[in-house]
């Protein structure tokens, strides 16, 4: 099994595990996102354009200063929803609910080329590096077992 191969598989169970998790809702992640008002809907279409053009990025600074789009985007979109400052809990449940709706392609992909071409004191350091290290967390968590559900406590029953 060549590199090409583990790529492939593991960019693959990525997908599938976010695929697998459609019928997770906001509520369910507590992500304290107002869709209702039109500026947080807003900031939450331009995170998920921000991470999708990170797959067209060819130097690994500009897929990182996608991701940073992204997070900036829905770090705006909750100080909208809560009229205050958002926290870090707040920040990775509405960077996952965005995850997997949009399924970013490649993303397994992009953040390993990422970590293999970016300087590595530039994933470890400041904004970018803090958005990054979230990212690569939604991923690997995704891909460790939230397909199912169940390491995470969510149910598909009604309360």
């Amino acid at each position: 099994m060549g590199l090409n191969s583990g790529y492939n598989c593991l960019q693959s169970e990525l997908f599938c595990a976010c695929r697998a998790l459609h019928w997770v809702t906001p509520e369910m992640l507590r992500v304290p996102l107002d869709e209702d008002k039109p500026e947080v809907t807003e900031h939450l279409v331009s995170s998920i354009t921000a991470i999708v053009k990170m797959d067209s990025k060819r130097a690994p600074q500009d897929k990182l200063a996608c991701i940073s789009k992204c997070s900036r985007h829905i770090f705006s979109a909750i100080q909208i929803s809560n009229e205050k400052p958002a926290a870090a809990d707040d920040f990775l449940s509405s960077l996952i609910h965005v995850v997997l709706k949009v399924n970013p392609p490649r993303l397994h992909s992009n953040i390993q080329y990422i970590i293999r071409f970016c300087h590595p004191k530039r994933l470890m350091t400041g904004e970018a590096g803090y958005y990054f290290t979230n990212l690569v967390s939604v991923g690997s968590c995704a891909v460790l077992g939230w397909g199912n559900g169940r390491e995470v406590q969510l149910t598909t029953r009604k309360h």
